[in-house]
């Protein structure tokens, strides 16, 4: 049985996802299609790297951890006909998840 406070916060997530939303998306990778999924994007975003190398115009998808729980590199977001394929995951609070993409043209 969840607390008062575990269900307050589900609910404000569950807010603030459909409110900060960019558009519906889906994640696919081999076997796995998880859709309806809330997608805040996040384009041009600059990261350092491996040995402190940055990488530039990298694209940041963040979305709920109870729509989608984990992410594997190579799986792909679709959103509106775009398509990102996912490099790394880059931050997790256990509420939101965030992931370095590369767009597929």
């Amino acid at each position: 049985m969840s607390s008062r406070f575990s269900r307050a916060v589900g609910r404000l997530n569950s807010v603030a996802a459909a409110r900060l939303a960019d558009a519906l998306g889906s994640y696919q990778h081999q076997s796995i299609l998880v859709s309806n999924i809330p997608l805040q994007i996040d384009r041009g975003v600059s990261l350092e790297g491996a040995e402190g190398v940055f990488r530039a115009s990298t694209v940041a998808i963040t979305w709920p951890v109870s729509s989608l729980g984990a992410v594997d590199r190579g799986g792909l977001f679709i959103l509106d006909g775009e398509r990102f394929i996912v490099e790394d995951e880059i931050a997790n609070d256990g509420q939101w998840i965030t992931a370095a993409c590369m767009e597929q043209r």
